[in-house]
């Protein structure tokens, strides 16, 4: 689906998808109202939201899905608040963040231990934060 235009109505059609594992929403038209349709994708274990309209509102509706292994935010309106709810996804292996991401940002992630932030290349982080990192 990539780099296409999808529509919160095209969205909706994925509920019935429980077994969807993989979704690529790269350059897509989808923001925060359009994440609530991705509840129900409880198999979900790849998801790319790389420059699309999705900010920390929209990340409330990840929550949910604990399977959810790799996960590409970068070029979003991610926000502090936004990041914090990404923390109970214990299953999360890989997280794209880019340089948009503050000391704040990372803190807000300790307890996922596992996670490769190898992608987020140029944060924002002093020495702390990175102790911050696993």
């Amino acid at each position: 689906m990539a780099y296409k235009i999808i529509t919160h109505a095209g969205l909706v059609h994925l509920k019935g998808l429980t077994y969807l594992e993989s979704l690529n929403l790269d350059s897509c038209r989808v923001g925060d109202e359009e994440m609530e349709c991705l509840r129900g994708l409880t198999s979900l274990k790849n998801l790319d939201l790389s420059d699309s309209e999705v900010g920390g509102n929209g990340l409330q509706h990840l929550a949910g899905l604990q399977n959810l292994e790799s996960l590409n935010l970068s070029f979003t309106q991610k926000t502090y608040i936004g990041l914090q709810r990404l923390s109970g996804l214990t299953a999360l292996k890989s997280l794209n963040l880019d340089a948009q991401v503050t000391e704040s940002g990372w803190s807000s992630l300790t307890s996922l231990h596992w996670l490769d932030t190898s992608g987020s290349f140029g944060a924002r982080i002093s020495d702390y934060g990175t102790s911050c990192e696993r």
